[in-house]
């Protein structure tokens, strides 16, 4: 499956429909209300599929950021790979898969995961 019939098929799973427009490597942005900025992306040969998750993070917040750091530890057992970062006043959360073999569902759950990340960070702090 390609990058953009996997937007289109997530979209609609949502209930956002099918009129995302997507270009061959995105970004598609999605504003999650309450929770802040999804975003799927892909590299030009279209080989792995980068979910992100934003969310603002209040400066001197380094309880918050810890607190995500820890999640990324990799003894932690996680279903799906994490790693976290600060870019300008927000905090990202960020998983990767493979485009190849990859379905809407499987995005779906993925991001689920990355949503119930930022919730679980809410609920520290």
């Amino acid at each position: 499956m390609v990058f953009q019939e996997i937007v289109q098929e997530f979209s609609q799973r949502v209930g956002m429909g099918r009129g995302i427009q997507t270009d061959a490597s995105g970004p598609v942005t999605f504003e999650l209300r309450e929770l802040g900025k999804l975003t799927l992306e892909t590299s030009a040969d279209e080989r792995e599929l980068l979910i992100t998750l934003a969310e603002p993070l209040p400066p001197y917040d380094t309880g918050r950021l810890l607190a995500a750091l820890e999640m990324c530890y990799p003894d932690r057992v996680r279903p799906f790979p994490l790693a976290c970062g600060v870019y300008k006043e927000s905090l990202l959360l960020v998983s990767r898969r493979k485009i190849d073999g990859s379905s809407a569902a499987e995005v779906e759950n993925q991001v689920m995961f990355l949503i119930d990340c930022v919730k679980t960070l809410n609920a520290q702090g």
